[in-house]
């Protein structure tokens, strides 16, 4: 499996199937209403919402330099644009 299937939503759909990943949201959403257990990873490959991806990259990095936030970033846009193109082919 590559970083871009990784980094997918539907990657975990494919894996568990729509309706088991609608019952773990359904729980997550029972348990855990207002998302305050959420950080923007569990958003994004769980729920499939879409996150600024400098959220993304400070909850990953911390805090660490700011040209080792932006090599992250480049390289999460390059694995999104990569997860694309995979799936436009597919």
């Amino acid at each position: 499996m590559t970083l871009p299937s990784l980094l997918a939503a539907d990657t975990l759909t494919a894996h568990y199937g729509e309706s088991a990943m609608e019952k773990f949201r359904d729980l997550c959403n029972e348990h855990d209403p207002e998302g305050t257990f959420r950080n923007a990873w569990v958003r994004r490959l769980v729920f499939g919402e879409q996150e600024d991806h400098l959220e993304l990259i400070e909850e990953v990095a911390g805090s660490g330099s700011e040209s080792m936030r932006a090599q992250f970033a480049s390289s999460l846009a390059k694995a999104e644009s990569e997860a694309t193109a995979e799936a436009e082919e597919k």
